[in-house]
């Protein structure tokens, strides 16, 4: 599913962080126009992955995966 998620909004992983169960993944994709600026990196996809369900946030997630 995350490789079909990349490909749709030709999405660059600019972060990936696994906390407990959960893989949280950050990302930009040129395809979405908002987008926050973390650092140096421009950022507008965030990706919660857990065992049963999957949480896409733009530009962030803004409530509990």
């Amino acid at each position: 599913m995350l490789n079909e998620i990349k490909e749709t909004l030709n999405l660059k992983i600019i972060k990936t962080t696994n906390v407990e169960n959960i893989v949280l993944i950050t990302g930009f994709s040129p395809l979405l126009h908002k987008f926050i600026k973390i650092g140096s990196a421009l950022v507008n996809v965030q990706i919660a992955i857990t065992q049963n369900k999957v949480v896409i946030g733009y530009p962030l997630i803004l409530h509990s995966y």
